[in-house]
């Protein structure tokens, strides 16, 4: 039971609309969000 009640505490952080978030951790958020790079693996070398 306890992994669904850490569960639940994940989905309720990561809402966007989260009201248990603070603000800087919303800036901190957004800014990953907005600055993610994807870098392909290379395979078989």
């Amino acid at each position: 039971m306890a992994v669904i009640g850490q569960f639940n505490e994940t989905k309720a952080y990561g809402r966007v609309d989260s009201a248990l978030r603070t603000d800087d951790q919303k800036r901190t958020a957004y800014f990953w969000n907005a600055n993610v790079t994807f870098r392909p693996v290379k395979g078989g070398d």
